[in-house]
């Protein structure tokens, strides 16, 4: 015999209970039982079961559906190359390489901004990925005269004043 789950549910046929108040009342239900518990094992067990819980439906809240990222990933892709044209169209190529590395970096940490929200990758290789375009845009900076290698400034190294 196949055991059968009663959903309950009101008389409109909706549910009672969102999922949200469900993965609440179940965490506190693991919490009172942590509580009432007199073994270790099982207290420690209910409060990583709630913890897990409580978690997994932060995670859930956050997330954005992946075609709207996949659709704001696209536009955004396609403003920034549509940008880079006009840049190197209407300014000299100094310039517009710098605009171009500018947008790009942007562009990459948009991305990966849509990306988190989706749930598509994690805080950790996020953190990453913006501590990358940072040591980058520090590193490159096209906007400033000096680099890392020559912070005087000085250009090719050539003292002779």
């Amino acid at each position: 015999m196949k055991p059968t789950i009663k959903k309950s549910a009101s008389a409109d046929g909706k549910p009672d209970l969102a999922l949200s108040e469900q993965a609440h009342k179940q965490m506190m239900e693991l919490l009172g039982a942590a509580e009432k518990s007199t073994n270790p094992a099982i207290t420690r067990c209910a409060l990583k079961i709630a913890e897990a819980t409580g978690k997994h439906q932060r995670s859930q809240n956050l997330k954005i559906h992946p075609s709207l990222v996949a659709l704001l990933s696209t536009l955004l892709v396609v403003a920034a190359i549509a940008g880079c044209w006009y840049a190197f169209t209407h300014y000299a190529p100094p310039v517009a390489e710098a605009i171009s590395a500018w947008v790009f970096v942007f562009v990459l940490v948009l991305v990966a901004l849509y990306a988190l929200l989706s749930g598509a990758l994690s805080q950790a290789l996020f953190v990453r990925l913006l501590e990358s375009a940072l040591s980058w845009v520090k590193k490159h900076n096209p906007l400033s005269s000096k680099t890392v290698d020559d912070p005087q400034g000085k250009g090719d190294g050539d003292s002779s004043d």
